[in-house]
């Protein structure tokens, strides 16, 4: 089989890249560095997830342990804590990890033969996607007080948007600000600001809403990692997605190799990946149908809706043509 070429640098590049070279596929990769700078937060399942793709446990010790998840939303008057089992890790330091258990006969991207399939993981400004809302966020290094609880992750609604706080040491913390104004936001708070002494924004507004690439493959083309979802971050765990999107992908290519009907593939591959993503519109939809009163909340559940009956129409009669076997999708014979 001809060399397979991934474009990008990030979680789900890593992930296919090695289970490419565990199946004995040649591929290239670009060198260098991811250059997102932001700590994520991993449940269990993601660690085991990546685990047992990259065949490593060393970057989850290297992440800061998170036991408790604190939530104030909607019209509660408390918080909620509940137990959390995960880590909070610089996304830049979980990548390096990664890439440091990949085979030595990985070729970059400038030294690779003709290639035959390409899977892009990183999205391009071209690329045309879908875009369920018009919520921003803005990035904030903070420092915790010393009564804050540095095990514990905290999530809370205002009627301009939400918080989410990510301790990443005893000592400091990311504070995710989303809304249509993400300034006003910290100041209407209730929870988070009472864990932090300041907080610092550290990037420019960014956008978080869902989104997804109008075209998922094509011939000899797969979309994975942010080139084909994008999440929420209060609703979805991007780097398990990504690392999934990575055993689906090295699957569609492994049948590929051993003859199985490429356009079927493809179509499988697509409708996994739209059921997927209408399970996190669902889940968002959960999340903001609160605080009715505001246009933040109310405009960002209209964009969520609309996405919801657009996938449930598209992929309600997509038939399932494959079934995951290990690393192989072999075809359901009706």
């Amino acid at each position: 089989m001809a060399e397979v070429q991934i474009t990008g640098n990030g979680i789900a590049a890593l992930s296919i890249a090695q289970l490419l070279s565990q199946s004995g596929i040649a591929a290239s990769m670009q060198s260098g560095r991811s250059k997102h700078q932001r700590s994520v937060l991993l449940s269990s399942q993601t660690i085991q997830l990546l685990s047992t793709i990259h065949r490593t446990d060393r970057f989850a010790r290297l992440g800061w342990p998170i036991q408790r998840r604190s939530v104030l939303w909607g019209d509660a008057e408390e918080p909620v804590t509940v137990e959390h089992h995960g880590i909070s890790i610089p996304e830049i330091l979980l990548a390096d990890e990664l890439r440091s258990h990949l085979p030595d006969t990985l070729t970059s991207e400038s030294d690779r033969a003709s290639s035959g399939w390409v899977i892009e993981t990183q999205l391009r400004d071209s690329e045309a996607v879908i875009r369920y809302g018009k919520r921003g966020a803005i990035f904030h290094r903070a420092k915790l007080r010393t009564s804050a609880d540095a095990h514990c992750c905290f999530a809370e609604s205002t009627a301009a948007g939400w918080l989410f706080l990510l301790p990443t040491s005893f000592t400091e913390a990311v504070v995710i600000c989303c809304g249509y104004h993400p300034d006003e936001v910290l100041r209407e708070s209730r929870l988070v600001a009472l864990q932090v002494e300041d907080a610092s924004a550290s990037l420019e507004p960014v956008s978080i809403a869902p989104a997804m690439a109008s075209e998922l493959c094509a011939s000899q083309l797969i979309r994975a990692g942010s080139a084909a979802l994008q999440f929420d971050p209060l609703c979805g765990e991007g780097v398990g997605h990504a690392a999934r999107e990575a055993y689906l992908a090295t699957a569609v290519v492994r049948a590929v190799g051993r003859g199985e009907p490429v356009q079927e593939l493809l179509t499988h591959y697509s409708a996994r990946l739209q059921q997927a993503f209408l399970r996190h519109l669902l889940v968002c939809r959960s999340f903001y149908a609160v605080h009715h009163d505001s246009a933040f909340w109310r405009s960002e559940l209209t964009y969520l809706e609309a996405g919801i009956a657009a996938l449930q129409t598209e992929t309600i009669h997509i038939p399932v043509g494959f079934r995951f076997e290990d690393l192989d999708l072999k075809p359901v014979i009706a």
